[in-house]
């Protein structure tokens, strides 16, 4: 990793240098004193065509990257409960489909609410729901 600094040196001494990238690493080993290996060639090109195309030397943000994002909204709570009060032995990979959720979310959102972790979450049957349906 670069700091920003040298992302900066690194972009404008390959433009300066007329886009040599062995004369920009070299240069940045001068600079910084990278005796043994400085920048790949592919790592200046890359940094150059992002500054081109996104005018920052940021590091690019992808991935599982930031805070998580959770399922278990309101809208997501009321849409699970409707379904599993109007027929509580739905399983939940039904309750999943017809909600547009993924099966572990559902069942996330069943295991906060109602206290199930059923595969078939006939709540007449098991102690845990029927006393909250």
């Amino acid at each position: 990793m670069y700091s920003i600094e040298q992302r900066v040196f690194l972009v404008l001494e390959y433009h300066r240098l007329e886009r040599s990238p062995t004369a920009t690493r070299r240069s940045f080993q001068k600079r910084c004193n990278v005796v043994p290996k400085g920048p790949d060639a592919k790592t200046i090109r890359k940094l150059f065509a992002k500054l081109e195309r996104t005018g920052s030397l940021d590091d690019n943000r992808m991935g599982n990257v930031g805070f998580r994002q959770t399922v278990v909204t309101s809208e997501n709570v009321a849409k699970v409960s409707g379904i599993f009060q109007q027929n509580p032995r739905n399983t939940i990979r039904t309750i999943a489909s017809e909600t547009g959720l993924k099966r572990s979310s559902t069942q996330k959102i069943l295991t906060n609410s109602y206290g199930c972790f059923h595969t078939n979450l006939s709540c007449h049957t098991h102690k845990c729901c029927a006393t909250k349906v």
